[in-house]
């Protein structure tokens, strides 16, 4: 890396912020002081999109078990009263914020599992259409060497199935490895790199500003 000086692991990215490489870098998160830092493939990629899960589950199980309460506090429903502990006010402000958070999260929740299912990190999917241009200038197409399918992309990504972990370790917060040490990646079968581009044209060290969630 020429930034850092050290030996650049496969699949990973500098981050300006933290001043180091990341193995399989997907972005840093900043928004929170007590987090404040990268999302890769050792600091809980997979565990992070399980988070995202959870919560967009939670809020939206708050949504449909409390939209009753919620018409009745607005007064649209026949119930009169209001018969709770909980102040009419803080009640709506707590299931519009819910509601608001349920779709902001549920977006990137998908954008996420998108890129898991194309086999690509956010990063990654900028320099492929970097590739995928100069690719085509040629008369050539870039193929994604680590694209093993939707399916295989998923199971690798939350580290399931034969001879991993089972299923059922997706609906419980398990703390689970991923299929990876970070030195080297399941990659279609007969490439040993991506396709469409040649030696030297890699985008291993682009600049990265910031690229916040």
């Amino acid at each position: 890396c020429r930034k850092c000086g050290q030996m650049r692991p496969e699949r990973a990215h500098h981050c300006r912020i933290c001043n180091r490489c990341v193995m399989k870098y997907d972005h840093h998160w900043s928004y929170n002081v007590r987090i404040n830092q990268c999302v890769g493939v050792c600091d809980e990629w997979r565990h992070f999109v399980m988070f995202m899960m959870y919560f967009c589950l939670s809020t939206a199980l708050y949504i449909l078990l409390g939209h009753q309460q919620f018409l009745n506090a607005l007064g649209l429903s026949f119930q009169i009263s209001w018969p709770y502990h909980v102040p009419v006010i803080a009640y709506l402000l707590t299931f519009i914020l819910s509601c608001v958070l349920c779709f902001a999260v549920g977006v990137i929740l998908i954008v996420a599992l998108w890129s898991v299912m194309k086999g690509e990190t956010s990063v990654e999917a900028q320099d492929h259409e970097i590739y995928r241009k100069v690719a085509l200038s040629r008369g050539e197409a870039f193929i994604n060497s680590y694209d093993l399918g939707k399916t295989q992309n998923l199971k690798l990504f939350f580290n399931i199935g034969e001879g991993t972990y089972p299923i059922y370790t997706l609906f419980i917060p398990f703390c689970i490895l991923p299929y990876t040490d970070g030195q080297s990646w399941a990659q279609r079968e007969g490439f040993e790199r991506h396709r469409g581009f040649r030696r030297g044209e890699e985008l291993t060290d682009i600049e990265i500003d910031e690229n916040n969630l």
